[in-house]
């Protein structure tokens, strides 16, 4: 199953170095439970999975240290995958243990979206325990994705 992990650059590049992992990861996916809640059609998979890229790159904005998103993009074994406590018509989940061979690509932010991750990181807390639904809805949010698509990376490249 594709799934989407948040990360900051430091827990990404010890996670590489070490090979795996067997931690609990926050992540989303696209459930059939976002799918539904989204109305995306079975011919519409790919956006789904890019809609799940994008809400864990929001969720790690309030997680991570870094001045730019960054997300794992890794295919796991079902088994891995549990639901989320939370934000479940968002698709997320929880991956149990990694294995750095599973992770197909990362995904992350220009050098020149920094400022707009900043000021995004800052407006957070008007959102605090409401979840994706109220991050989505901030402006400094919505200028983020709007002005700033993460960029593909494979793997091994340097990120």
């Amino acid at each position: 199953m594709m799934v989407f992990i948040p990360a900051d650059h430091d827990h990404a590049t010890a996670l590489r170095a070490a090979g795996s992992s067997d931690e609990q990861f926050s992540a989303f996916a696209a459930t059939g439970q976002m799918i539904k809640a989204h109305d995306y059609r079975p011919d519409e998979r790919e956006d789904a999975d890019y809609a799940a890229q994008l809400y864990a790159s929001l969720a790690g904005l309030a997680t991570s240290g870094d001045d730019r998103r960054l997300v794992l993009a890794a295919d796991v074994p079902i088994a891995r995958v549990h639901d989320g406590a939370t934000d479940g018509s968002y698709g997320a989940i929880t991956v149990t243990g990694l294995d750095w061979s599973d992770v197909r690509a990362v995904f992350v932010d220009a050098p020149e979206a920094v400022e707009a991750v900043r000021k995004a990181k800052q407006a957070l807390p008007a959102a605090a325990g409401d979840g994706l639904d109220a991050v989505l809805g901030l402006g400094e949010v919505t200028a983020l994705t709007d002005d700033h698509e993460l960029l593909w990376h494979t793997p091994d490249e340097d990120w």
